[in-house]
């Protein structure tokens, strides 16, 4: 009888810790799909980490920053942007005029930002790569709210957005005191490039959005027709 006891009592520890260990292998998935999450590109769908901790950029360094994002690599021409401070860009890597895949490799980011559809091919190997076609994010409002989902930084567009709208209307309300009523008032943006004369619309950077969407001066007609 005290064998048969000692039998039962075992063949119950038994149970309890091959339940036990089926829980914990069932729970192991549900935790490697929290790891990514799928996020819609101009390329279609892709996996990216749900945190992402080391990113690269290509065009869009400062909205990444602007939400908080760690860039550990970007190329010559956003670190130049005059909007970033030199404590933003200290310990970001200068890539260059393009990513080029081996200098990419050695920053080992875990997710790429780019506006050009060839840095899609060349580097997903790397880590997954977001390509955002460039003038396709809307005005800065919705810009902030799409990479917000890209880096599931929702809440820090949100707030971002609502910074920048009180800050919008300080400005506005500056200029209204001044004389200038943001609302009559037409702007337009134009820049030299190699002897040619070009027309920039209000969100193709030149300060167009912050002039637009933000202060709410408007484009000439014609300018907005074309």
């Amino acid at each position: 009888m005290k064998f048969n006891k000692q039998l039962l009592s075992l063949m119950m520890i038994t149970m309890a810790v091959g339940l036990f260990l089926a829980g914990c292998g069932k729970s192991q998935p549900s935790q490697s799909k929290a790891a990514t999450r799928v996020v819609t590109t101009s390329a279609g769908k892709v996996k990216v980490p749900t945190k992402p901790t080391r990113i690269v950029t290509n065009v869009y360094t400062g909205d990444v920053l602007s939400l908080g994002g760690h860039v550990v690599g970007a190329t010559s021409t956003d670190l130049a942007s005059p909007y970033l401070t030199k404590q933003q860009t200290q310990h970001i890597k200068n890539l260059g005029l393009t990513l080029k895949p081996e200098a990419v490799l050695k920053l080992k980011p875990d997710l790429i930002v780019t506006s050009n559809e060839s840095d899609v091919k060349a580097l997903k190997k790397i880590a997954p790569v977001v390509y955002v076609a460039y003038g396709t994010t809307g005005d800065i409002n919705q810009t902030a709210t799409k990479f917000g989902q890209i880096l599931n930084r929702q809440k820090q567009a949100k707030a971002w957005n609502q910074k920048f709208s009180r800050e919008a209307k300080q400005q506005a309300s500056r200029l209204k005191a001044a004389g200038i009523n943001p609302l009559n008032t037409t702007v337009g943006m134009y820049d030299m490039q190699n002897g040619k004369l070009f027309v920039d619309g209000s969100t193709w950077g030149r300060g167009g959005q912050a002039l637009t969407t933000g202060l709410g001066f408007k484009l000439p007609n014609r300018i907005q027709k074309n």
